[in-house]
C-alpha cells in the first residue's frame, strides 16, 4: 500500500510540474494559461506571489492585469 501512494504522489508531483511548465509557456493560449494558473494557486496558494512576479510582462493580459494588481 505505501508503494502505491508514493507512485501516486510521484505523479502528482510530476503532473504538477508539467502544469508548471505550460504555464511558463508563452506562446501557449492564453486561456488555458490561465485555467492552470488557477489550478496552481488553488492547490498550493503559497504559489501566488511566484507565478505573478514572473507574469508582469505576461502577453496575455488577463494574467498581467493580476500581477500588476
Amino acid at each position: 500500500m505505501a508503494d502505491s501512494n508514493a507512485k501516486t504522489n510521484s505523479t502528482e508531483r510530476s503532473f504538477e510540474a508539467d502544469l508548471l511548465t505550460f504555464f511558463n509557456d508563452r506562446t501557449q493560449d492564453g486561456d488555458a494559461r490561465h485555467l492552470v494558473y488557477r489550478h496552481l494557486i488553488d492547490r498550493d496558494p503559497e504559489r501566488l506571489e511566484t507565478l505573478l512576479e514572473q507574469a508582469v510582462d505576461d502577453p496575455f493580459i488577463p494574467l498581467r492585469y493580476l500581477a500588476i494588481q
